[in-house]
């Protein structure tokens, strides 16, 4: 979902009572990290990552990819 506005409407039905346990409950120690991005929760709720901010990605933001719920 690229729209703030819709993030914060479907708040509910995004980060539902699971993902946020799995949100709070994590460990740094028990992050896993791939060349896709760093997971959280143990059956991947939550997957963030670096996303260029340009083509010549020079500077880069850390933004959540995928909410798996």
């Amino acid at each position: 979902m690229k729209n703030k506005q819709r993030f914060l409407a479907n708040y509910r039905s995004i980060i539902t009572p699971k993902i946020e346990k799995a949100i709070r409950d994590q460990q740094y120690a028990r992050l896993f990290a791939r060349d896709s991005g760093i997971m959280i929760g143990s059956q991947g709720e939550v997957w963030f990552s670096e996303i260029c901010e340009k083509a010549d990605c020079k500077a880069v933001r850390i933004k959540i990819i995928a909410i798996n719920n």
